[in-house]
């Protein structure tokens, strides 16, 4: 893994994942999220939904579906960053300090396991972004 002073690559492994408000992610600093792999244990079709929370810079928390709803065949994977909105992939997401990902689905016997790539921008103030 490359890191330098800008920049570390990092991921986070979630097995049996299915709560309703636990944050996969918060971002501590500036952070791009490359991909969010699901793969459904659940040996059924299952829902999955994805979730950015704002708490930092507005007056009262916000919460947006990114994805809802989304369709994940039993026993089947998929990157949920690399599915189409509008005909494009979504691709990256940007958190800023203090924002989080919730990813869930709609039942506690629809177990997902849930693997994170992101890349944290150790000094991203500073960047020319």
């Amino acid at each position: 893994m490359v890191t330098n002073q800008f920049v570390e690559p990092d991921s986070i492994l979630l097995p049996n994942q299915y709560e309703d408000n636990k944050e996969i992610i918060t971002a501590e600093t500036g952070t791009v999220i490359n991909s969010i792999i699901v793969c459904n244990k659940s040996g059924k079709n299952i829902r999955i939904n994805l979730l950015t929370v704002r708490l930092i810079d507005v007056p009262n928390p916000i919460r947006c579906n990114l994805l809802y709803n989304v369709l994940l065949q039993a026993n089947g994977s998929m990157n949920l960053l690399s599915l189409k909105d509008q005909g494009n992939p979504i691709g990256e997401l940007f958190l800023k300090d203090g924002d989080s990902l919730i990813c869930n689905s709609n039942a506690s016997d629809e177990k997902f396991d849930l693997t994170a790539y992101f890349t944290i921008l150790k000094e991203y103030e500073d960047l020319p972004i």
